[in-house]
């Protein structure tokens, strides 16, 4: 494992990046937010689904979900950083499915997300990412519309 360069792990740098990620994943765009945040070679663990390997998979799995929705966006509760490259955040995330009003059928999940960085390039990247959530009532709903 290469060190990462400290001024890329202040608290600051490290809220900002976090914010950045998740106004990227807000877009909904899976090719943008996967090309820009990990690595080629990311391994995604999202809930109890299998591990997606390398970019391409990963890329995969957020099109068939993103695909579904309307309105994705993170509020950060807490995050710590444990160094040399772990980063830990407990995140409420506010769903809106395709086609839902989003007044009256945001769907909000608690969730906690681990995440190996690396650095590349001058700028952090997700080597490893795992996000733990009950997406259950998330999912449900998509399947009840059809959408996935």
């Amino acid at each position: 494992m290469t060190s990462i360069n400290p001024t890329l792990t202040t608290r600051d740098a490290l809220e900002s990046w976090l914010l950045d990620f998740h106004k990227s994943t807000a877009t909904l765009d899976a090719k943008h937010c996967t090309e820009k945040f990990f690595t080629s070679n990311v391994e995604l663990q999202y809930a109890n689904n299998p591990v997606a390997t390398g970019r391409e998979n990963a890329q995969g799995f957020f099109d068939m979900a993103f695909k579904a929705l309307d309105i994705m966006t993170h509020e950060i509760v807490y995050f710590d950083f444990v160094a040399p490259n772990k980063l830990y955040q407990a995140a409420k995330i506010n769903y809106v499915v395709k086609g839902d009003d989003p007044e009256k059928d945001m769907i909000t999940i608690p969730a906690m997300m681990s995440v190996w960085l690396e650095e590349q390039e001058g700028k952090l990247m997700i080597r490893r990412n795992e996000i733990y959530l009950d997406a259950s009532g998330l999912f449900g709903r998509m399947g009840e519309k059809g959408l996935i």
